[in-house]
């Protein structure tokens, strides 16, 4: 990595040449514009709308332990078409950055307003510290002053991809030359519209009559869009450069998508194509190589609509993007991601730095199912943590269904997010808390209590006050209140996790939920806190299929 991109400019500087003081000065202001809306907004002009478009001051919207979020919401318009918050330009204090891309990548500051990833500890957002510092020793009209805030381009636009928005930079510079020692002709023509990239801008050129003297000034007015990487069709020639990026393997070595779709380097390395002849499972193994990429690099393909990751198993999962590609990975016990290195041939050129960006050195081994399906070309047998849970409920509907002629679970419907309900791409809180959310809606949200109502004696039936509740008495019914009470334990937990999703910060539920499964509230183990919290819900789920099932037996048995 090293390509960055200017996103912040303010301020102006001085230099002496031969032929005079040159002044330069700049403000670039960055703001957020959802992807379908971009054509519109850039019909404004940029000269009257750009100085708009500066967002100041304001207060946390929230605060947490990560830090504060300064993104309120706030919006601006230009052309019809609402500019969001992409920078907060403070008089006392630094320029912030939006949360968004803050969370989005797991980034860590370090030193003012410098940024490094958490994952991978690469520089990601690096801020003019010591220009900020002379200028908060300075009083009164800052002079000779310049600061600026670059961001990786890889990460910015993967930010940009997973938003569906393009970050607008309202762009200003003008230039003056004083005390000209030489004769300047410049076009004395006022202001002309033209194009920068086929984008729209105003620049203003001619003379100025200043107190001691006339000189040459200046002006530009832009506005440049930065597009998503999968939105810009005009970058494809530079997309297909992508394919000489290098990829860490397991063993250590290097490849690009291109060495390995000519297998460049194989022969040396002892990978054997096609792979076939090995006299044990050792040599097997030495035929080929794995890319791991940290667990996150999923997340853009979760969020998106037009992505999708499909656990179909403990270790396995299918991961699509639009009607692009579709690959398969597989995961660790430390939740590292790895593709077999022939498949790194396989990711388009414009998502090649998508997921060189997650690109690690793992620190725990190859996915054993990886290894049974391409080494031993056996099938898996497992189940993935959601499927365990959604084929419960399925269980749970069939088996009802069965005892008392009726469903209690209504149709899973086009909006029911059954995609969501997966393990977290990310080791955080939040995203945790989306599984339950989206968790909650395919299960208690599908519970039809009128269906339970029917089923139940009328003076059970009563104690019904919601889809929990109606669950509980219908599995109180066959066992009895103590025995549900235990077996509900898993069930109140989701519960009260859906609660909390709902409400952040009801650190009261957070707590009484993550006892319900034995996990301490203060655990950082997110991605694991998920697998118990599944694992238990289904075992839960099924053993109230396993009640239902026996008091069905024992009333056809008397």
């Amino acid at each position: 990595m090293g390509n960055w991109t200017r996103v912040y400019q303010s301020g102006d500087k001085s230099f002496e040449t031969d032929y005079g003081r040159l002044r330069q000065a700049y403000n670039v202001q960055p703001v957020l514009v959802d992807l379908d809306d971009i054509d519109e907004f850039l019909g404004g002009d940029p000269k009257s709308q750009a100085p708009r478009l500066i967002f100041s001051g304001g207060t946390p919207a929230w605060s947490s332990e990560e830090g504060d979020h300064w993104d309120d919401e706030s919006t601006k318009s230009v052309n019809g078409v609402e500019a969001r918050r992409f920078l907060t330009k403070l008089r006392h204090d630094a320029p912030r950055v939006e949360h968004g891309i803050l969370s989005f990548h797991t980034l860590v500051e370090d030193g003012l307003r410098n940024f490094h990833s958490h994952e991978t500890d690469d520089h990601v957002i690096r801020f003019d510290e010591d220009a900020w510092e002379e200028r908060a020793e300075q009083s009164g009209f800052i002079t000779d002053n310049l600061m600026s805030m670059d961001i990786q381009t890889g990460y910015l636009l993967d930010y940009l991809d997973a938003r569906n928005a393009a970050l607008v930079l309202a762009y200003f510079q003008s230039r003056s030359l004083r005390e000209s020692t030489v004769e300047v002709d410049i076009d004395d023509d006022g202001w002309t519209e033209l194009e920068i990239d086929g984008f729209p801008a105003k620049k203003l050129s001619g003379y100025v009559d200043g107190l001691d003297e006339r000189y040459p000034h200046v002006e530009l007015h832009c506005f440049y869009a930065i597009l998503p990487s999968s939105a810009n069709r005009s970058a494809e020639e530079e997309a297909s450069q992508n394919r000489e990026i290098p990829f860490r393997t397991f063993r250590g070595d290097s490849y690009s998508p291109d060495d390995v779709e000519n297998q460049r380097g194989f022969e040396d390395a002892g990978l054997k194509r096609p792979a076939y002849g090995a006299q044990s499972l050792e040599e097997a193994m030495s035929f080929y190589d794995w890319v791991f990429f940290d667990m996150s690099v999923l997340e853009k393909y979760i969020q998106s609509d037009d992505g999708r990751v499909n656990w179909w198993s403990r270790q396995g999962a299918d991961v699509a993007w639009k009607d692009i590609f579709s690959e398969r990975v597989y995961r660790n016990d430390e939740f590292e991601v790895t593709l077999l290195l022939d498949d790194l041939a396989h990711i388009p050129d414009q998502e090649i730095p998508h997921w060189k960006t997650h690109n690690i050195a793992p620190s725990g081994s190859i996915p054993e199912e990886g290894v049974k399906n391409f080494i031993l070309a056996e099938p898996v047998s497992t189940k993935s943590y959601s499927d365990q849970v959604l084929n419960a409920i399925e269980s749970l509907n069939e088996t009802v269904e069965e005892r008392y002629g009726n469903s209690i679970f209504n149709p899973l419907a086009d909006s029911d997010p059954v995609q969501r309900v997966i393990m977290p791409a990310r080791n955080e809180r939040d995203s945790l808390l989306d599984s339950m959310d989206a968790l909650n809606k395919v299960f208690f949200e599908r519970i039809d209590v009128s269906a339970i109502q029917d089923a139940l004696p009328e003076k059970r039936a009563e104690n019904i006050n919601g889809s929990k509740s109606a669950l509980f008495e219908l599995t109180a019914e066959q066992i009895g209140e103590e025995t549900a009470v235990d077996i509900f334990d898993p069930v109140n937990g989701v519960y009260d996790l859906r609660v909390v999703a709902d409400h952040r910060s009801a650190s009261s539920k957070w707590e009484r939920g993550m006892d319900s499964f034995g996990i301490s509230p203060d655990t950082r183990n997110y991605r694991e806190a998920y697998c118990d919290i599944m694992e238990q819900l289904s075992e839960a789920i099924i053993e109230i299929c396993g009640a239902i099932d026996a008091s069905a037996t024992e009333d056809s048995s008397e």
